[in-house]
């Protein structure tokens, strides 16, 4: 990570990042619960829950399509559709 905001100088928005501490709050609590996510699925692949933490994953983007029409507004046309209806019925063969 430090080879790549050398390589692409972005230290001075690094540095302005750090002064903000809500800015800090959320990259913390978002590593945290991708940590978490990880710490899950590894726990669940060693305990032979293997069908339940894929389905998990594939379920994922269906449930944040859904949190992003609630909360933001999103609008999808008719070929995003499309692939929305896909994604669902892949998580129906995996059932």
């Amino acid at each position: 990570m430090v080879a790549l905001i050398s390589v692409s100088r972005q230290w001075p928005q690094v540095k302005k990042l750090l002064k903000t501490p809500r800015k800090i709050f959320l990259l913390a609590l978002s590593a945290v619960l991708v940590g978490g996510n990880w710490l899950l699925f590894i726990w669940a692949v060693n305990n032979h829950h293997m069908l339940e933490a894929s389905l998990g994953y594939f379920i994922n983007p269906l449930v944040n399509i859904l949190l992003g029409m609630i909360f933001l507004g999103e609008r999808f046309r008719r070929l995003q559709w499309l692939a929305v209806i896909l994604a669902f019925c892949g998580v129906l063969v995996q059932l």
